[in-house]
Formats: C-alpha cells, sequence, structure tokens
C-alpha cells in the first residue's frame, strides 16, 4: 500500500493537515490492501476542489468535490468515496477476503490459457469486480464503455477476441443491439475479417436482469454462452466466470 498526498495552490495549515491525514486514514482501512490512494487538494477561484483515488489491481475508485469551505469539500469527497468502496465491499467482497484461509488450486486458477476478453459494460462498480475475477484466471482484458466501442473492437484488424462479455442495459445502444449492428457490419462488408464466416464468438451477458428477462438476438458470427448477474457476491461471480471459461477452453464454440 502506498499514499500520496498534494496540496496546490495553497499551503494548509496544520489542523488541515490532519484533518485530511485522518480522513484518508478512514478510508485505507475501507480500500483494498494493496491499492494506491492519492489525495490531491487544491485551491482554486473562490473554490476548493479535492479528489480522491483508490487504485488496485481490479481497477479504481474516484471521488471528486468542490466547494467554498475546505472542511465541507473534504467531507463531501469522502463521503462519495466511501460509499463506493462499502457498496462494492458488501456486494462483492474484496478478493483477499473471498480466498482467506482456501488453498487455491494453481491449475484451476488457470483455466483460461490467457484467453482474450472484451468487456462491454459502462458501470464502473461492475467491472472492476469482473475484471478482476478475468486477470485471476490469465485473461487479457480490454473494457470499452459502449456498445459503438464494442463494435468498433470486434472489427479492428489488430486484435481478435475470445469472448466478449456484454452489459445489457446501456444508455444509447444495449448489448443486444450492439451484437446485432456488429452482425450487420460484419454480413454487409466485404471487407471483414475471413474467420467471422468460419465459428461463432461467445458472448455472456453481464447483467443485473434475471436470464428470463433478456431477449437474445439470433446472429450467425456471435453465440451466446452464458449469463452472468451483476447482484452476486465476488465468489459466486468467480465460479460462474471459472465455469465458463472451463467450457470455452474443453469445447470451441463452432457453427
Amino acid at each position: 500500500m502506498s499514499i500520496v498526498i498534494e496540496y496546490r495552490e495553497f499551503q494548509p495549515r496544520a489542523d488541515e493537515v490532519r484533518m485530511v491525514e485522518a480522513t484518508v486514514a478512514n478510508l485505507l482501512e475501507l480500500s483494498p490492501s494493496d491499492c494506491h490512494f492519492e489525495a490531491k487538494i487544491a485551491a482554486e477561484p473562490q473554490v476548493f476542489c479535492v479528489e480522491f483515488t483508490v487504485h488496485y489491481a481490479g481497477g479504481q475508485f474516484l471521488a471528486c468535490a468542490r466547494r467554498h469551505d475546505l472542511a465541507a469539500t473534504i467531507t463531501e469527497a469522502s463521503a462519495v468515496l466511501t460509499t463506493q468502496l462499502k457498496k462494492w465491499s458488501s456486494r462483492r467482497e474484496f478478493p483477499e477476503t473471498a480466498i482467506q484461509g482456501i488453498e487455491i488450486d494453481e491449475a484451476k486458477q488457470n483455466v483460461s490459457k490467457a484467453l482474450r476478453v472484451l468487456v462491454v459494460d459502462d458501470d464502473v462498480e461492475s467491472i472492476m469486480p469482473l475484471q478482476t475475477c478475468l486477470r485471476n484466471k490469465g485473461c487479457s482484458v480490454k473494457v470499452v464503455n459502449s456498445g459503438f466501442g464494442a463494435i468498433q473492437e470486434v472489427l479492428a484488424d489488430d486484435v481478435d477476441y475470445d469472448l466478449i462479455v456484454i452489459d445489457w442495459n446501456m444508455p444509447e445502444m444495449t448489448g443486444g443491439q450492439a451484437v446485432s449492428n456488429a452482425q450487420k457490419v460484419i454480413s454487409h462488408s466485404p471487407s471483414a475479417k475471413f474467420h467471422w464466416h468460419q465459428y461463432q464468438m461467445p458472448v455472456v451477458v453481464f447483467s443485473s436482469c434475471s436470464a428470463d428477462e433478456v431477449n437474445l438476438p439470433l446472429c450467425r458470427d456471435f453465440k451466446f454462452v452464458d449469463h452472468w448477474e451483476k447482484e452476486v457476491s465476488f465468489r459466486r461471480l468467480e465460479e460462474r466466470v471459472t465455469d465458463t471459461l472451463e467450457q470455452l477452453n474443453k469445447a470451441p464454440i463452432e457453427t
């Protein structure tokens, strides 16, 4: 764990330094043990700006606030970050907590054989535990936050993905619409990559909706292989990820 506290454009008083350090100490108690914590406190014209960032292996948490009073600004930013950390901890459990006291089977941890996974989701809180699960299994993970970004990635010439994990309820373009639109481009573009007509790309729906609520489009070049629910513990999510990756390695998806 490492900590950086930076003051910009003003010299804090001793009591203000103590307030910042006490706040950071409280936030660190909620943060992942392997994190890098950054606190940036700046004096702007007529307002203070406070930014707290927690970087760790699975991603990051970020909270910002701007107010005229320094104490109020610190309190607001701290409250925002505390809410994020507590919500994620209660819903997912930190990886180190989830595996504490359990003997890890190394062969099982590496079932993914370095699969290349595209994660499509606009929800930061959901992305972080998912990234952690996939990377713990040896996957290479790329994250985009929209259906438009997903289409660009799957049609790019410089990388081939082994699995797409896509959020179902995204603004502007849903997960289903993204897959359908990608299929249209592949079907009508003479420059589409040749391998799209040789096998079906595995797709996992990652959603707070139940599997019954998801209406999957029929596509020639994409095949829906599983449904992972967001509102589950970290341990349960890890089990679903492991099961799906094992199936993909045992039986490649073909048309």
